[in-house]
């Protein structure tokens, strides 16, 4: 956590260390639901790299949300990480106290209406954060994220019961 400069109060700590916990134990969860749900390991795998990809994709970090259009959302609104990763983002940048500094003629420098690429323009984290992000990572969504991310991790454990009680794959 320190190592890659978030050296925040404990708070931040308590809340980034709750929304990974949840992400990780999304992917740990649909594993095993996988695993039980199907015959080999092999396509278990391959469901879980499929869910990673998904939500690697649709989380809004590789493609920011903005640009997620018309079919997309509906991948953007159902992939767990989006969650998680709104969580910490919103949890560990919003309030800091740092100035991002705009690269010259860049589009955060023209969003943040600077005109002369002579003078130094630069804004807050959290304009920063609105910016990259489309306006889509709030602070206020944060019972949200936590009411997806329980709810994803009671279906995974919803579906790895169903599986345990009803598949037998021992003679097969």
């Amino acid at each position: 956590y320190s190592l890659v400069g978030l050296f925040g109060t404990a708070d931040k700590w308590i809340s980034f260390f709750f929304f990974f916990a949840l992400n990780l134990a999304t992917y740990t969860y649909f594993g095993q639901a996988f695993i039980s749900l199907v015959k080999d390991v092999n396509t278990a795998g391959a469901l879980v790299g499929a869910l990673i990809g998904f939500n690697v994709f649709f989380s809004g970090l590789v493609v920011q949300p903005q640009y997620l259009t018309g079919p997309f959302q509906l991948g953007y609104w159902t992939a767990p990480g989006r969650y998680a990763y709104e969580g910490i983002i919103t949890s560990q940048f919003l309030d800091l106290p740092y100035k991002v500094i705009a690269e010259p003629l860049g589009p955060f420098y023209y969003s943040l209406g600077c005109a002369d690429p002579d003078v130094e323009c630069s804004g807050t984290m959290e304009e920063y954060v609105d910016f990259f992000f489309g306006g889509r990572f709030k602070a206020r969504y944060s019972g949200l994220d936590i009411g997806v991310l329980f709810f994803c991790l009671f279906l995974a454990r919803l579906l790895l019961w169903l599986a345990l009680w009803k598949l037998n794959y021992v003679n097969t």
